[in-house]
């Protein structure tokens, strides 16, 4: 009897500490003995792991690991706990890795660092007298962002903390970590990106090993990563045997492993797994390496961008059968500019709705070289070059994530200039009823279309050439677009001016102040 009791008793305790180790307390993980990781940390043990529960503003709180797209911004706080103060050292050691896209990470109120790699690994030193021994309050502060360069063959920009981080102690043991051989060249490659799954840390793991075990069954040995995979597979890599291939141009003969979603370049389709993770008809087969295009970083959309292009005709057509006599003399605007601008003031140049229909033409044409500008910015990576006031502008924020399509960036384009088009109409409406002026908003309406057109065709005629034109010249005629660009809105500024003289008696200042609040402010704002 009391060999049964003792029997079951020991039982329970065994069971007991099972679930216990199975179910470890957010903040309370498991520490290991030791940091598999790159000579980042050689040296370092560490104290405390940062996986489990972050708390979100809001009392929300995300699981770490974890992916989000579809975000701009995310902000978590976690709650450290260094060593006892008789213990604490002099300095500590955040570890991170895998902060996407970029991150501001701070420590009690200190900035440590800003990111924008979302797979490198990052060490900051926090010290002593940062620490709240006392009190118990050492919160680390990670504002997540979309920001940062965007790579060739990383994937679409997302949010999220992926990988595990540490805090760490320096440590008398210095334990040399395994470094996967490196080699130049190599007639096949297996192609692996180390795509953070849902399933925490250790089903990655289990996934990458199982990858080397069917890689390996192939018989090739060589690995290129499309972006930095963590350390720790790397050295499970090296242990078996694997080397690494330093530029895939390198390879004669590729196979690309598993699928991802990717944001640059495109991989041919012939992954050995689908998005699914099943097998394809191509597993285990090797493939001549297809080079992607020089300069895009992301196939345009042939069959809509064709169409898009294209519809500013309708509007040509429509321009020519309300007003065939403007229509042939478009381009005397810019040499008998006087006479067209006294028919502006007489009333005499468009008139009802055929106003309306020409000015919506202009405003489309408009729309259409903004939206195919910022497409192939997109395509090409070159979303710096929307930034000409700000490191930040409206329009970067706009493209940058790199998943806006081409109609998005249509509807966006329309909605800003019919915007602008909005409030001057309205502002000029309501000034003109207040204080009696003689001039009508139909007559700046009048001036909006003269001031446009024939330059509202430059817009889009680059793009073209820039989009069919092959891969030669592309920056000339990037440049060339710029250049149109600043004449247009110089252009039309000038005319703005002028048409303004003809059609009011007010004074010289308020002609200025109209034409920088209501014609370029709209424009800086959004640069």
């Amino acid at each position: 009897m009391r060999g049964i009791f003792l029997h079951s008793w020991l039982a329970v305790w065994l069971l007991g500490c099972l679930l216990l180790a199975g179910h470890a307390l957010p903040g309370q993980n498991p520490v290991p003995s030791t940091v598999a990781n790159s000579w980042l940390t050689l040296g370092l043990r560490p104290v405390q792991t940062l996986e489990g529960e972050w708390l979100a503003p809001g009392g929300a709180a995300m699981q770490v690991p974890f992916v989000v797209s579809g975000r701009r911004q995310m902000e978590f706080t976690h709650l450290l706990s260094p060593p006892p103060d008789s213990v604490c050292p002099d300095t500590l050691y955040l570890y991170l890795q895998g902060l996407a896209w970029s991150a501001e990470v701070e420590f009690n109120g200190k900035l440590l660092g800003i990111t924008e790699d979302p797979f490198g690994e990052f060490l900051f030193p926090i010290y002593k007298e940062w620490l709240d021994l006392e009190g118990g309050q050492n919160w680390l502060h990670v504002r997540l962002g979309r920001k940062g360069p965007v790579h060739e063959f990383y994937p679409e920009i997302f949010l999220g903390i992926t990988r595990k981080g540490y805090l760490l102690v320096q440590d008398s043991v210095r334990s040399f970590p395994q470094e996967m051989p490196m080699i130049s060249a190599a007639d096949s490659a297996v192609v692996y990106a180390a795509w953070p799954v849902d399933t925490g840390f250790g089903s990655e793991m289990h996934a990458f090993l199982f990858a080397l075990a069917e890689i390996g069954h192939s018989g090739c040995r060589n690995l290129w990563f499309p972006f930095e995979p963590p350390s720790r597979f790397l050295q499970a890599a090296a242990s078996l045997g694997f080397k690494r291939v330093a530029k895939l141009d390198a390879v004669s003969q590729v196979a690309w492993y598993n699928y991802y979603p990717t944001g640059g370049a495109e991989f041919p389709r012939k992954f050995w797994k689908d998005a699914r993770g099943e097998r394809t008809e191509f597993a285990g087969g090797f493939f001549p390496r297809e080079e992607p295009a020089d300069s895009w970083v992301k196939t345009p959309v042939q069959t809509p961008l064709v169409l898009f292009l294209l519809f500013p005709l309708v509007g040509v057509i429509v321009f020519r059968s309300l007003s065939n006599r403007l229509f042939d003399s478009v381009f005397e605007y810019l040499s008998k500019a006087k006479i067209y601008l006294d028919l502006i003031r007489q009333n005499k140049f468009l008139k009802g709705f055929q106003t309306y229909l020409i000015n919506a033409f202009c405003m489309l044409t408009l729309a259409t070289g903004m939206a195919s500008y910022a497409y192939y910015l997109q395509c090409t990576g070159q979303f710096e070059k929307l930034n000409v006031l700000t490191s930040d502008s409206l329009a970067y924020q706009m493209v940058y994530p790199g998943n806006q399509t081409l109609a998005g960036l249509v509807f966006w384009s329309l909605i800003f200039v019919g915007a602008i088009s909005f409030l001057k109409y309205s502002f000029v409406s309501l000034v003109s009823f207040v204080f009696r002026l003689k001039f009508q908003p139909s007559q700046i309406q009048n001036l909006d279309i003269f001031s446009s057109l024939p330059f509202n065709f430059l817009l889009i005629l680059p793009a073209w050439f820039i989009f069919y034109g092959g891969d030669v010249f592309q920056n000339v005629l990037l440049v060339a677009w710029q250049a149109f660009f600043v004449v247009f809105f110089v252009r039309k500024w000038i005319s703005t001016f002028q048409g303004l003289n003809l059609l009011s008696s007010v004074s010289l200042s308020l002609k200025i102040l109209y034409i920088c609040s209501l014609e370029i402010l709209p424009w800086l704002i959004l640069l």
